[in-house]
């Protein structure tokens, strides 16, 4: 028993030894750009995009919205509120409907901040969103984790629920 517990103990040092090294050795500061297509129209996916106060509705880790800046009905700074005691501020800092949106993030628990600027464009007959992605993670340990699991996740995550939320629109109908 006491041979198995020392295993474990070791393997969890290991690991987090392994993921220290890989936060250290990795820059904060993080770009990346990635694109999908959709059968879906430019304009349908910027109205998916800009339809903050339906977040909750869709994207499944947002609980809630808090709308803090309003101008003639376009949401340009909101909360999205992702639990108790997380969540992430947004701002649009840049808007040329209905081809580009910039927006600034910060998420209150991992720290990590940046912006994240997104294309939209026709390509033949889909819709076609090109994200750039400009972000920076001070903190080591995150870092370290982000690395192992993929920088580009955030990207990722944003592509699934453009293409879940597109989807259940065209059913819907």
């Amino acid at each position: 028993m006491l041979r198995i517990f020392s295993t474990a103990v070791a393997l969890f040092i290991l690991s987090f030894i392994v993921v220290l090294l890989f936060g250290y050795n990795s820059d904060p500061e993080y770009s990346k750009t990635m694109s999908a297509l959709y059968y879906d129209k430019q304009e349908v996916i910027w109205e998916t995009l800009i339809d903050i106060e339906k977040y909750p509705e869709s994207k499944k880790d947002v609980k809630k919205v808090e709308i803090f800046e309003k101008n003639f009905n376009a949401i340009s700074k909101w909360r999205e509120i992702i639990s108790d005691d997380r969540f992430r501020e947004y701002e649009i800092i840049e808007k040329e409907t209905p081809n580009k949106i910039k927006v600034s993030m910060f998420d209150n628990i991992s720290g990590l901040q940046g912006t994240w600027t997104y294309y939209l464009s026709m390509e033949g007959d889909k819709g076609k969103i090109t994200i750039t992605e400009k972000s920076k993670q001070e903190d080591i340990i995150r870092r370290g984790i982000d690395v192992i699991t993929g920088r580009e996740k955030y990207i990722n995550r944003e592509f699934k629920w453009l293409r879940v939320k597109l989807f259940e629109e065209l059913i819907e109908g």
